[in-house]
């Protein structure tokens, strides 16, 4: 099959696509047509089609990865979506996205450590960063894992939390229940909560 033109694809620079005399055309990256340096006049072996549509796709897939994880850090489970909401198929989206995580580029285990950190440093309890991680498409296994090995001790975190809030005022039955409902949302136990009050009451606020 012979190339007829190689034209931009609309408003997106990233692809072109690849005319052929007998009428059809093939969507192809703009990259990997240059790589492969297709220009009027060309042969194409129509066996060879199928190939050079799935290796475009799957190449045009790896640059977009490549840009979405250059903006920010995310979970392999985020980028899959994002890659599938540019449009892509979930088959070209695992391949981008196992290749990210072959190179290192997306790693779920330190993605979830830094959350952990993250929430917490806000003051969130355990139940609470498990549902952001989760959330964030990080796997129950491994979201048990870094809470397991990145333990923490609760009462303190509820305690400094009961200090800023009250501020030397006196514990009172609605303010109690205020500031317990607070911190339930915050992703604290009851039982951890009560603990914390009753340090407050001991006067641990000093």
């Amino acid at each position: 099959m012979r190339i007829r033109s190689v034209r931009p694809f609309r408003n997106d620079v990233s692809r072109v696509v690849v005319y052929f005399e007998d009428r059809t055309y093939l969507t192809v990256d703009a990259l990997e047509a240059k790589r492969l340096k297709l220009a009027p006049g060309m042969e194409i072996d129509a066996e060879s089609l199928p190939a050079l549509s799935e290796e475009s796709r799957r190449h045009a897939a790896r640059v977009k990865a490549v840009q979405i994880a250059g903006k920010r850090s995310l979970s392999r489970a985020e980028l899959m979506r994002k890659l599938g909401e540019k449009g892509f198929s979930e088959e070209d989206s695992e391949s981008a996205a196992d290749w990210l995580c072959e190179m290192g580029v997306l790693d779920d285990t330190a993605y979830a450590e830094m959350l952990v950190r993250h929430y917490r440093a806000k003051g969130f309890g355990d139940l609470r960063v498990r549902e952001e991680l989760r959330r964030r498409g990080i796997e129950r296994d491994l979201v048990a894992t870094v809470l397991e090995e990145n333990t923490q001790n609760p009462q303190d975190a509820i305690v400094t939390f009961l200090r800023q809030k009250l501020r030397g005022k006196e514990l009172e039955e609605e303010t109690k229940r205020k500031l317990a409902a607070a911190l339930m949302r915050r992703g604290y136990t009851f039982a951890d909560i009560q603990s914390g009050f009753s340090a407050i009451e001991r006067g641990d606020m000093d």
